[in-house]
């Protein structure tokens, strides 16, 4: 099994990705497989940026719970 990427190892290689298919040096069949896995990088990178927004709402919301009287401030 494939280890996790971290999320700036996601941003590298996507930036690699369209480095290359901006460089017009791919031929249309390479063109057209650098683009899936740019699609792919960018899936697995929303995916991740969802989870963490999960956790910050989680953590809030457990903070609201903590500090009722800091909430009503919002």
């Amino acid at each position: 099994m494939a280890k996790k990427k971290d999320f700036a190892t996601i941003l590298n290689e996507l930036e690699a990705v369209i480095a290359q298919i901006e460089s017009g040096e791919l031929s249309l069949e390479e063109s057209l497989k650098a683009f899936q896995i740019g699609v792919g990088l960018v899936a697995e990178g929303e995916k991740q940026l969802q989870g963490v927004g999960e956790e910050v709402q989680k953590g809030a919301e457990m903070m609201d719970s903590l500090f009722p009287e800091e909430a009503a401030w919002k």
